[in-house]
């Protein structure tokens, strides 16, 4: 079993984004299990994770406004193009740090 943690903590400056991709290679299957997201207690500071991100099919995965953890169990099954997205947003007029963490298994398949 493969065990992949994506994330990604930053000083966001005010009114802006900071944003990880990562693209599930074509043939692969990754269960997401866990999200951790870490932000200031304010809707206007949001930590998202996004599946198919950038598409018309984009699924939101797990989003938090403050500090959070808990399971968050998805299918990412992957094309080599769909992409797997954290998204630290900042629309406040204070720098802040964010971060978001996401484990991830891949599932092996024996044929």
């Amino acid at each position: 079993m493969t065990r992949l943690t994506v994330s990604k903590y930053a000083s966001v400056p005010a009114m802006s984004s900071v944003t990880l991709d990562h693209v599930v290679p074509d043939g692969e299957t990754w269960d997401v299990m866990q999200f951790r997201g870490a932000a200031a207690y304010s809707s206007d500071v949001e930590v998202a994770v996004l599946w198919k991100a950038g598409t018309a099919d984009e699924e939101v995965i797990a989003v938090t406004h403050g500090d959070a953890e808990y399971p968050a169990e998805h299918r990412l099954i992957g094309d080599g193009q769909l992409i797997l997205r954290v998204v630290l947003d900042n629309a406040t007029s204070l720098e802040h740090t964010i971060g978001a963490a996401v484990d991830l298994i891949k599932l092996e398949i024996d044929l």
